[in-house]
């Protein structure tokens, strides 16, 4: 990100600031109500910024940028009196670069469209960043992305969150958490480039110790060149000792007794009564306790097995009276095992449980469904279906 931008960006978010603790909310709407309010801001139909962006070591070039309601763009600058455009109509983002060999003007590249498109919204994502952390990280697109990412490197989703997130924690507890946290503004705002200004710093570390909850961090790479060598070194700017402190504090793990107890506040005494043999019944599949959930405002507990040194969710119930069945979590390990075997499961569930999930949804997510739809007489073929899950990967995992 150039000097220019960031300087711009920093000047679109901060505002003064004078009351602890306080809000994103509170913080831009002081903000924008010091440019005149939010329907104002909304009034104006077009733009036209100028000014110098840096494009490395000693390169400095003049440009203007031209935007206009709701998302057109069009942005102009010039190297040694060559001049380059990058560009967005609203469908279509195209570029051409003619210091760059370009004869002619080409379509965007697929990555380049996307942050073209995004960054073509003429309002920004701040003026409705609530709404706009909805749409551009709904939870379903960032676990597709985990998921994604995982997958070009040959790595198993599972185990990568396993080790981030360390062997006592509920996966699903996670996910819930990070949907909880964008809904709740509880997200951390970045500022990038090569270098920070000390006024900005200074800015940065205040409003980091205040806001709660979300935080506010800089982060300056510079750049060293050498005649054989060139490296980044990065600086993260606004940790601070007390915003640390703050932000440290780790929710405990729900227990049997607050499990049960918010359990029978949100659900009927046959469901609290089922809920209680599964957990008895998690015990008993898995030889293994349980794994329960740390979220502030729900509870959860987990069921896993490990079989070799592979570790496979089985199942997780919830205090808002729901259920998960994790088993397509792990369709990649147990591709491994068996190509059929995910697929396999999901049809069990269909045709023994009635519970119709999509594929994505089985094998992205823990599909979820009422403890109700279990009774009264699907309880049984849900313990024989896990079962019968855990027998056969024993027995496929086993050497032969």
């Amino acid at each position: 990100m150039s000097r220019f931008t960031t300087m711009l960006a920093a000047t679109l978010v901060f505002a003064p600031v004078t009351l602890p603790a306080q809000s994103v909310d509170e913080i831009l709407g002081k903000h924008f109500e010091a440019l005149g309010g939010v329907p104002k801001l909304k009034a104006v139909k077009s733009m036209r910024i100028s000014g110098r962006i840096t494009l490395g070591p000693g390169i400095e070039a003049p440009f203007v940028r031209s935007a206009q309601r709701p998302n057109l763009s069009r942005m102009e600058f010039t190297v040694q009196g060559i001049t380059g455009v990058q560009a967005y109509d609203g469908r279509t983002a195209w570029m051409h670069m003619p210091f760059m060999g370009q004869a002619a003007p080409e379509i965007m590249p697929p990555d380049l469209a996307k942050s073209a498109a995004e960054d073509a919204e003429f309002d920004g994502p701040l003026l409705d960043y609530a709404a706009n952390a909805v749409v551009y990280w709904p939870i379903e697109r960032i676990r597709a992305q985990f998921e994604s990412t995982c997958e070009r490197r040959n790595s198993d989703p599972e185990d990568v969150l396993g080790e981030f997130l360390g062997p006592d924690a509920d996966p699903e507890d996670f996910w819930q958490r990070v949907k909880t946290n964008l809904q709740a503004g509880k997200v951390r705002l970045l500022f990038v480039a090569d270098q920070i200004p000390p006024e900005l710093r200074r800015v940065v570390e205040f409003l980091n110790a205040q806001m709660d909850p979300a935080e506010v961090l800089a982060v300056e790479i510079r750049q060293y060149v050498g005649e054989e060598f060139k490296t980044l070194v990065p600086r993260v700017i606004g940790q601070t000792i007390e915003a640390e402190r703050k932000r440290s504090q780790r929710a405990e793990p729900w227990n049997r007794e607050r499990f049960f107890a918010a359990l029978a506040t949100t659900s009927p005494p046959e469901d609290v009564a089922l809920a209680q043999a599964i957990l008895d019944f998690a015990l008993e599949v898995s030889g293994t306790e349980v794994q329960w959930g740390r979220g502030k405002d729900w509870g959860s507990f987990n069921a896993r097995v490990i079989v070799g040194n592979q570790r496979y969710s089985l199942f997780s119930v919830y205090t808002d009276g729901r259920f998960s069945l994790n088993i397509g979590w792990s369709h990649q390990k147990l591709a491994r095992l068996a190509a059929d075997l995910p697929e396999k499961y999901r049809a069990e569930a269909k045709s023994r449980l009635g519970l119709d999930f999509d594929r994505i949804k089985w094998e992205r997510g823990w599909p979820m469904a009422k403890l109700s739809a279990l009774l009264p007489d699907n309880a049984g073929a849900f313990k024989e279906v896990v079962r019968q899950f855990v027998s056969e990967v024993g027995a496929l995992a086993s050497p032969s």
